[in-house]
């Protein structure tokens, strides 16, 4: 259930941050937070997906939800550590859509940056 409302959450941020006429540092910040709240709701999804199909994930030990949170904030850094890996079809792509949602995150969050600079001048 807190894996929906993460969920609403998120999406109701990522509206706000996105629907602005002149962008502040709220919206940056609610940015920000869909961009979080994000990672928080793929990383309980990996571990439900865990639970439904065990060995999805290779992991030293217990694949817990704190597991599925790490791996899915190694992911939105791009870290790669390699201590946890996906082992399934299902759950290598959902890495990879979850790394194509995070580079087409921060290009809008980028580009929210630019209404600020506008009409300034440069010395």
């Amino acid at each position: 259930m807190w894996t929906i409302v993460g969920l609403c959450a998120a999406a109701g941020a990522l509206r706000f941050a996105m629907h602005a006429r002149l962008v502040d540092t709220e919206h940056l910040y609610a940015a920000l937070s869909a961009y979080l709240l994000a990672g928080i709701f793929l990383g309980h999804f990996y571990w439900a997906l865990e639970q439904i199909r065990p060995g999805s994930f290779a992991a030293a030990g217990n694949f817990s939800r704190m597991s599925g949170s790490i791996f899915s904030f190694v992911t939105l850094a791009t870290l790669g550590y390699g201590d946890i890996v996906p082992r399934t079809d299902v759950a290598r792509g959902l890495a990879v859509f979850e790394e194509l949602v995070d580079s087409c995150s921060w290009r809008c969050c980028c580009s929210l940056d630019q209404p600020l600079h506008a009409g300034q001048e440069t010395n």
